[in-house]
């Protein structure tokens, strides 16, 4: 049961609550857990700014509301607990801004309702692009996906939940445990044995979306899309109904390298034809999360704590969930899943700070 695996720390969901949880459920959840657990939150804020003061041993954080109004905070630990990407990645395409359509990131699309009997082009096909174009189409655009690199296509059922096998038949507590004690050889071993049973229930559906030109991939050594989530949080696509649109034709497909540039009318083809468009979705993904901290905190602290996420040379995840270079900053990121085993261990320790037991920074 998805909902099991997503519990958050201390306080799990109903029992009796449906194995996928819809926006509002999950969102009414956290209004009263962040009551139950008795949480001092604001909502309607945003980080605009900070720096640390060493002498003081604390934050100078600038947070500025919805209303316009600016406070300066002063805590002794900031946690970056925003996801793993920052703002939307929205790359120089050549001849892009002479596309006299529309142009929007995923992140500024709701649905395609006011798109019928349109033509759209979605740059990219990874799950926002997959998702995108499939609602684009369902509500009559005509939607052509266009393939920028390599991607791993899979089932949600059954293959993604193959992923969650090492809670099954044990408490959520010892499950935790399992799949949190791994070391990077085992980790990448039993993904390997993973994605080869994902490749296997998903052949059919794999070998339709090859013959219709798809560039399909494990990823690094065959360690499938979860080595990519760790590696690089993307890369792949689970399955909600696009794959099979492709595979009939309903949604067109194009290479991006078959483009020469892009026009007025759409995408100016290496062969000497257009492939026509009345917009333009750009699913190029998001800056990492080392930008929005040189965009806040500034060059110096970016430089002295390097990459957030990825696999780092101690085979740990870079700078996630443990004490960093830089003295009170701390990342909390992943799935709920994630967040649920670890984010208890970044309470622990900021505790152990505070008693004196423990060192303030690694450096």
């Amino acid at each position: 049961n998805d909902t099991i695996y997503n519990h958050l720390p201390y306080m799990p969901f109903p029992s009796s609550w449906p194995t996928y949880l819809p926006k509002d459920m999950v969102a009414d959840w956290f209004e009263a857990y962040a009551w139950a657990m008795e949480i001092n939150f604001w909502t309607g804020t945003e980080l605009v700014g900070g720096s640390y003061d060493a002498c003081a041993g604390r934050w100078n954080a600038l947070v500025r509301h919805t209303d316009g109004t600016e406070r300066t905070l002063h805590p002794k630990h900031l946690v970056f607990a925003n996801g793993l990407v920052g703002s939307a990645h929205v790359p120089e395409l050549p001849g892009l801004k002479d596309f006299a359509g529309e142009v929007m990131h995923t992140t500024e699309f709701s649905n395609g309702a006011d798109w019928r009997g349109k033509k759209a082009l979605v740059i990219g096909t990874r799950t926002s692009g997959h998702d995108v174009a499939q609602d684009l189409h369902c509500n009559g655009c005509d939607t052509t996906i266009v393939q920028r690199g390599e991607t791993m296509v899979l089932s949600i059922d059954p293959s993604a939940k193959l992923t969650y096998g090492v809670y099954n038949g044990v408490p959520i507590e010892d499950g935790d445990l399992f799949a949190s004690t791994n070391t990077k050889p085992i980790v990448k071993k039993n993904l390997q044995l993973l994605t080869a049973r994902m490749v296997d229930n998903d052949r059919k559906t794999i070998e339709g979306l090859v013959a219709r030109g798809i560039k399909f991939t494990t990823g690094e050594d065959g360690a499938g899309h979860q080595w990519m989530v760790r590696t690089r949080y993307g890369g792949y696509y689970l399955d909600a109904g696009c794959s099979q649109l492709i595979v009939d034709g309903e949604i067109g497909l194009l290479q991006f390298d078959a483009i020469e540039r892009f026009g007025a009318g759409g995408a100016l083809l290496r062969d000497g034809s257009v492939e026509p468009a009345d917009l333009i979705i750009l699913a190029t993904g998001f800056v990492s999360q080392e930008v929005v901290v040189r965009r806040l905190l500034g060059n110096e602290i970016a430089d002295k704590i390097g990459p957030v996420w990825g696999l780092g040379p101690d085979g740990e995840m870079n700078n996630m969930w443990k004490r960093t270079a830089q003295e009170g900053l701390w990342f909390v990121g992943g799935s709920f899943a994630t967040c649920r085993t670890y984010s208890r261990y970044v309470a622990m320790s900021i505790k152990a700070i505070e008693e004196g037991m423990l060192a303030k920074s690694v450096s």
